[in-house]
């Protein structure tokens, strides 16, 4: 069995069961370790693409904000089993000035709760992306988001057996006891389904009785993509474009009232200009996929890329007909619900995730949420 400070495929092994990335493209291990500094033109790039964005954000009248996700490591330095790591989010919040105020940088609210993130994973918990998006609906809002928090905190009652991105690597993996929200997700999703590459990837969100009649794009990588499914139930429509750019040509057509552009700490190794993004619908191309979305998907993006014109308005009156009858349908059979599904999946052919506890009602204490 491994120990502590050892590297394994990548893999360094913590403290209490906890598995750190120390591989990959983008020199996780020597960055926060501190033998690989942050080149000085990432951070004036950074804070360039952060004024550009907000200026053409407010211009077209929303409201803007970038995230930051932290690595495990700035969540949980305790576990971490070398010297004191590097946290290099802060740094880039701390050199962007002023233009700072538009960065929500969660590692504070991260830290001040417990298992945010996955001990055998490079991603956070359920519980971790349900306080992250409601740290951003609140700073998008401007409300408190306490009501919904305590909400979905209570249907955090499923637990599961997973050996993540990370346990997975190990010769001899390991497994952790996870607890993964049973929530149904409301209203209606999309996705491309691109298996083959990951930046390309979207996710359209629908959810008609969402507490805020409000649009969301959503620019980022895969952390924006989890936390996108927990804001679907606050947001009337919730745009996910995978990217680590931000596309105003994409935004323009979708007319959000609220962009976020987001990234995990680990991709600030390399800030690139926004003015190096590609056209975004030639992504899949780049990375030579064959792939065919549904007609259903192709339908809902022609509608939301066609803002205030029929094809928009004829998808919102078809998918309101459907939502009605879906509904309809539980009613008339309560006990049997069909979209019921863990709110985070992994994939099956990996053999990641197995249920180990059916949802149940348990007592649930408040975490700390703020």
């Amino acid at each position: 069995m491994a120990n502590p400070g050892d590297i394994e495929n990548g893999v360094l092994v913590g403290h209490n069961g906890y598995l750190f990335l120390a591989g990959g493209r983008h020199a996780v291990f020597e960055i926060v370790t501190g033998t690989r500094k942050i080149p000085g033109k990432s951070y004036s790039v950074f804070s360039d693409n952060l004024a550009r964005r907000r200026a053409w954000v407010e211009k077209a009248g929303a409201k803007f904000l970038h995230v930051i996700f932290p690595d495990k490591h700035s969540i949980v330095p305790q576990e971490w089993p070398l010297a004191t790591p590097v946290s290099i989010g802060q740094k880039y919040v701390e050199r962007s000035g002023e233009l700072g105020n538009s960065v929500l940088y969660l590692a504070e609210i991260l830290r001040k709760n417990k298992e945010p993130v996955s001990k055998v994973d490079t991603h956070l918990t359920d519980f971790g992306y349900i306080l992250a998006a409601n740290q951003i609906a609140q700073h998008l809002t401007g409300d408190s988001q306490r009501s919904l928090f305590q909400h979905l905190t209570g249907t955090l009652t499923k637990r599961v057996e997973s050996s993540g991105d990370l346990g997975s690597k190990l010769k001899t993996p390991i497994s952790a006891i996870e607890t993964i929200s049973s929530a149904s997700l409301p209203g209606k999703y999309l996705s491309n389904d691109l298996q083959t590459a990951n930046n390309g990837i979207i996710d359209l969100r629908f959810n008609p009785s969402a507490p805020y009649k409000s649009r969301l794009v959503i620019f980022g990588d895969s952390f924006g993509r989890f936390v996108a499914k927990f804001l679907q139930f606050s947001f009337k429509e919730v745009f996910f474009f995978r990217t680590p750019f931000f596309h105003p040509d994409v935004a323009k057509l979708c007319e959000p009232d609220f962009i976020v552009t987001e990234n995990v700490e680990r991709y600030l190794d390399i800030v690139l200009s926004d003015d190096d993004r590609p056209f975004f619908f030639m992504y899949p191309h780049f990375a030579g996929s064959t792939y065919s979305p549904s007609a259903e998907f192709a339908e809902a993006l022609s509608a939301v890329l066609s803002m205030q014109r029929r094809p928009y308005q004829e998808f919102v009156r078809k998918m309101s007909g459907e939502l009605a009858h879906s509904s309809r349908q539980r009613s008339d059979n309560p006990g049997k619900d069909s979209t019921r599904i863990a709110v985070r999946d992994w994939p099956a052919t990996q053999n990641q995730l197995a249920v180990v506890e059916e949802p149940r009602t348990t007592a649930f204490i408040p975490p700390r949420y703020c």
